[in-house]
């Protein structure tokens, strides 16, 4: 999903496995060209495609791999994030999601028909149930996909918040699916992404400790439809067993799911 942690996790990839290995690993482009790589981590396909599209993609993986006679494992990394927090990360930077934050009235109107979770809209010719059926859709893909068993498709689902508060786990996860040794982990504490708005570890790890963005949906706020209760309409409109499944460890220790988001 668009601002879900890709520049992080691409760029804390080719901090630790270097420039060459990501460009063979992750080509940009048509498969086996040759110097199309760049530090945008598109790999064989558009990252943020979406999910309606995802098993024609690797379908066409497969069948070039079974043409070229190789059976390459693919390692599908996805990212998820906090949906709350995603969706106040879209009012400020929707980008190909404009469709479903102007005409769904994201912003404050006064009505209580400001925020509609449910209102149809479109990302390049694919239609979700609004913003919440787009982080729905998007993070039951890749929990589908996680679960199945294929001999070709390794897919690890990756929370932002884990990548943010604990980085070297997953990358020596990511790393080993890859079939790679990581002697030593070298982490990112400064901005990952160079456009947009990005503040760096330290404004990241405190957003997430303290659950910052759940401030836009304050009374008043840009993401409260004047008082009506849209915290309580969106998180009615998401996926409640994913909200519970999906988690992470707090640099205190503890636990947390998605749900937190909602109580």
């Amino acid at each position: 999903m668009f601002d879900s942690g890709t520049h992080l996790l691409g760029a804390l990839l080719k901090a630790n496995l270097g420039h060459e290995i990501m460009r063979d690993i992750c080509p940009n482009g048509d498969i086996g060209a040759e110097n199309t790589w760049k530090d945008d981590y598109h790999c064989y396909f558009w990252k943020h495609e979406a999910p309606q599209q995802l098993d024609r993609l690797l379908d066409t993986f497969r069948r070039q791999e079974a043409a070229a006679g190789t059976r390459r494992p693919l390692v599908v990394v996805a990212l998820v994030r906090s949906p709350l927090a995603q969706l106040a990360g879209w009012a400020k930077a929707p980008y190909d999601l404009q469709d479903c934050v102007s005409t769904n009235g994201l912003y404050n109107t006064g009505t209580p028909q400001a925020f509609k979770p449910r209102a149809a809209c479109q990302m390049r010719g694919d239609s979700f149930a609004g913003l919440t059926g787009v982080w729905n859709e998007y993070a039951r893909a890749y929990d589908n996909l996680s679960n199945r068993v294929d001999d070709v498709v390794h897919t690890i689902v990756v929370e932002y918040e884990r990548l943010v508060l604990n980085a070297e786990p997953v990358v020596r996860q990511i790393a080993e699916a890859l079939g790679l040794h990581l002697d030593t982990f070298r982490t990112i504490e400064a901005d990952a992404k160079k456009d947009g708005e990005s503040h760096g570890r330290a404004n990241a790890v405190r957003s997430i400790e303290r659950m910052l963005y759940l401030q836009d949906f304050k009374p008043g706020q840009s993401l409260d439809a004047g008082g009506f209760g849209t915290k309580r309409a969106v998180c009615k409109s998401l996926d409640q067993g994913l909200l519970q499944r999906l988690s992470f460890v707090l640099s205190s220790g503890g636990n947390r799911t998605y749900m937190a988001d909602c109580e």
